[in-house]
């Protein structure tokens, strides 16, 4: 069982967990689709989860993050937090799938 956010274990479309990764820059969350790999992994949980973040240190400038959270990518200007939990609305976070016998998911 995943006990802290660092404890991370290999991602999963299935396991029911939250990732949380972050970008230096756009251009690292941009190559993050040719080359893998250029996120930090922030966590990996169940949540709730909540993200608190600095204050830019420009300023006048907003602070900028790029994130992606659970295979989604955002930008998000100027934030103060972030709060993350699964979908109460879905059970145990995942949805079922009718797919046609013999049909592969890539």
């Amino acid at each position: 069982m995943n006990k802290t956010l660092g404890d991370f274990q290999e991602q999963s479309f299935g396991d029911g967990k939250l990732e949380i990764l972050s970008f230096s820059g756009p251009l690292a969350l941009g190559m993050e689709r040719l080359l893998p790999g250029r996120g930090k992994r922030i966590g990996q949980t169940e949540g709730p989860f909540q993200l608190n973040f600095k204050r830019s240190e420009t300023p006048g400038k907003p602070l900028k993050t790029y994130m992606n959270i659970d295979g989604e990518y955002f930008k998000v200007l100027a934030p103060k937090c972030v709060r993350l939990s699964l979908s109460k609305d879905i059970p145990k976070g995942k949805v079922k799938m009718l797919v046609r016998k013999g049909f592969k998911i890539v």
